[in-house]
């Protein structure tokens, strides 16, 4: 099905603000990944955060959906790959953006951006470590490698023609990835049972909990406090008049405080 031309046509972007991971072996969670929709020269961001994220903290009610629009609007990424869509596959992103999606571990911002294109183009890209957790650093080195061999801008997108999936899921699996995987060990406990459950929800968000409240998921939450304090500083500085008006409406609401294990900020 041939996609809109001219001012009329619809690119979707998948990007990461993360560098490449270079040890297989770790599970890099430095970074953020999100998509972007250009609509008639208007470019817009979608990311999925939690909403215990600090910067929801002053959210009166937060969303039905994880999936937020517009915060990286102004976010400079590393990495960046460009589609035109047919009309078939811009009716699958509306599909998809309209969907109430739920933030996890297992379903963290680089999954949901991952899948989602993959489910749109039917292009794979190549995101996920050793342990199974999508990271920003890794989907940093499957852009890094689509776009060596094609490059592509959002002016010069690639056009991907290949069946989408019917999954959420993205690709189906190929024939070297069919049948049951051995389970994988790291030696902490708390990763362990969150890697063992990919398909038990419950058993997830139990260990998810488990690994929010562990030493290290406190001091992740730690870090993401303080960077999203450096943001907002950086922010201040570019933009004085609008972080003052900020600042007065969150001073006229009650504070509160949550963990920010967002896996990929």
């Amino acid at each position: 099905m041939p996609g809109p031309t001219g001012d009329d046509k619809v690119v979707l972007g998948i990007h990461t603000n993360a560098e490449p991971n270079t040890n297989a072996w770790s599970v890099d969670t430095e970074g953020h990944a999100w998509i972007s929709v250009t609509r008639n020269g208007t470019t817009q961001a979608y990311g999925l955060w939690p909403n215990d994220h600090p910067r929801f903290a002053n959210e009166a009610q937060h969303p039905e959906t994880n999936i937020r629009q517009g915060i990286e609007n102004r976010f400079p990424a590393t990495e960046s790959r460009y589609y035109q869509l047919d009309q078939k596959q811009v009716a699958e992103l509306d599909k998809a953006l309209g969907e109430k999606v739920t933030w996890g571990y297992l379903n963290n911002c680089s999954n949901w951006a991952t899948n989602t294109t993959e489910r749109v183009t039917g292009e794979h890209i190549h995101a996920r470590d050793n342990y199974g957790i999508r990271t920003p650093g890794d989907l940093a080195n499957g852009i890094k490698a689509l776009e060596k061999e094609h490059a592509t801008a959002v002016n010069q997108p690639t056009r991907h023609v290949a069946e989408p999936s019917s999954s959420f899921g993205g690709r189906n699996p190929q024939p070297a990835e069919q049948g049951a995987a051995a389970p994988v060990k790291t030696g902490d406990p708390v990763m362990d049972a969150l890697l063992a459950n990919p398909g038990n929800a419950a058993a997830v968000d139990q260990a998810g909990k488990q690994l929010a409240q562990s030493p290290e998921g406190r001091a992740f939450a730690a870090e993401g406090q303080q960077q999203h304090a450096a943001q907002q500083a950086a922010q201040k500085q570019a933009d004085p008049g609008q972080q003052q008006q900020q600042q007065n409406q969150q001073a006229q609401q009650p504070t509160q405080q949550g963990p920010a294990h967002h896996l990929t900020r």
